[in-house]
């Protein structure tokens, strides 16, 4: 049986959350293959259902990989492999339950997003995907979270002791448009959303 976690031989790694057994032995195999010629490792990580503040799967890049996208030091065939296995893994997650709370019960139901989580030194970001969106515009709008993540790698806290989190996610009024947000600024804005829904 192919197994696809052979990430230890690279430095690159892109590591994935619970998806690996939506995922058939010839699409794990395509998947590495793809990066594995780019010099770019995939490790699965299983875990069950469990409560999340985005309600998303979660795919993280390891901090070499995030360097060698905001440097500017990736190929474009590496650029194009990544973004061909986020959009397949994002395409996955349908099958997938979480767990979310409704009125202080924990409620299990069906996923539809993914959250891209980047470490740049000091600075947190979660890249929000959905399977809401076309093909064609996850992809742009990939294009424009990386051209992000690399402007925000340039205003690292002062304090080595400051961290900052930050929330990528497509503009509901307007798909072409890139919203960013503080974590706190996103939380507020779930509230918001929790709370017109009651009305």
């Amino acid at each position: 049986m192919f197994d696809g976690n052979t990430a230890e031989e690279f430095k690159n790694v892109i590591h994935v959350e619970t998806l690996s057994k939506y995922l058939s032995n010839g699409e794990r195999e395509k998947i590495s293959n793809m990066l594995h010629s780019n010099n770019i490792g995939i490790e699965y990580h299983e875990v069950g259902p469990k409560a999340s503040l985005f309600e998303a799967i979660t795919v993280v890049f390891n901090e070499s990989l995030t360097m060698m996208l905001i440097s500017g030091l990736l190929t474009s065939s590496a650029y194009d492999t990544i973004k061909f296995v986020v959009l397949c893994l994002l395409s996955k997650i349908k099958k997938i339950f979480i767990v979310s709370s409704s009125n202080n019960n924990l409620v299990k139901r069906k996923c539809s997003n993914l959250d891209l989580h980047i470490n740049i030194g000091n600075i947190n970001v979660d890249i929000l995907l959905s399977n809401n969106y076309t093909h064609k515009q996850n992809l742009e709008y990939l294009d424009k979270v990386f051209e992000k993540i690399t402007e925000l790698a340039k205003t690292q806290p002062t304090s080595v002791q400051t961290k900052e989190f930050y929330v990528l996610e497509n503009d509901d009024k307007n798909p072409k448009s890139l919203k960013t947000m503080t974590m706190v600024e996103y939380a507020k804005e779930q509230q918001r959303k929790q709370e017109s829904k009651k009305k």
